[in-house]
């Protein structure tokens, strides 16, 4: 297995210690699936949505293969900083928590996009005002999942049905798309079962964008 504790684990607290030992608990799993080697972190400067004001850090980063295809998976650090109030007057803290990222590069460019789990307010908000994307012949994946894209045309012309399937199988998924790179996760911060399920939607999105589909993607 290429997983790897990080150079400072000893003298990390025992909480963070343990923290750890789950991640290299579920990359062993991962590896009994997948072959997996370690690789260069991606850059998600890019990324506006799921990036907002650089709060994701790569601590670690790995490529995942199964049938010639593969995507790359970061462990990753999300840093938020909150004011905590008091009589006496207050005071600014932080917490980070470690999410596990897919990230794949594609051949076709989506422009700027981003999707996540619809809810009702979705449906609210869409009804008086709406900006959702729709995808015609798709009804599960509308149902399920709130679009939104920078240009309609490009994003049409680039995504298929292989790619919209795919994530139509999954449930609280959110994903950004950034041209020709996009950045997915599961809500969840850090559960066996979400990991390989994302490490299988990661080989199914890059066998989707990078095989030739005709597109019947309309709108």
């Amino acid at each position: 297995m290429a997983f790897y504790l990080p150079k400072n684990y000893d003298s990390l607290f025992e909480n963070e210690r343990k923290e750890w030992i789950n991640i290299k608990r579920i990359f062993s799993h991962i590896s009994s699936e997948f072959k997996v080697s370690k690789t260069r972190k991606p850059s998600l400067s890019s990324f506006e949505i799921l990036n907002k004001g650089n709060s994701l850090k790569v601590l670690q980063s790995y490529e995942i293969k199964k049938d010639h295809n593969e995507f790359t998976l970061c462990v990753v650090e999300y840093s938020n900083s909150y004011e905590i109030v008091h009589k006496y007057g207050g005071r600014m803290a932080s917490e980070s928590h470690k999410y596990l990222f897919g990230f794949l590069r594609t051949s076709k460019d989506f422009g700027k996009g981003f999707l996540r789990p619809e809810n009702i307010g979705d449906k609210i908000s869409e009804y008086f005002s709406p900006v959702e994307l729709d995808i015609d012949g798709f009804e599960k994946f509308s149902k399920n999942y709130y679009l939104v894209v920078s240009e309609k045309e490009k994003f049409l012309k680039s995504i298929n049905e292989n790619i919209l399937n795919s994530i139509t199988e999954y449930k609280n998924l959110e994903m950004e798309f950034s041209n020709r790179k996009c950045l997915f996760r599961f809500k969840k911060v850090f559960e066996l079962k979400e990991a390989i399920k994302l490490c299988e939607l990661g080989i199914k999105l890059a066998t989707s964008t990078k095989i030739t589909v005709p597109n019947t993607v309309q709108n």
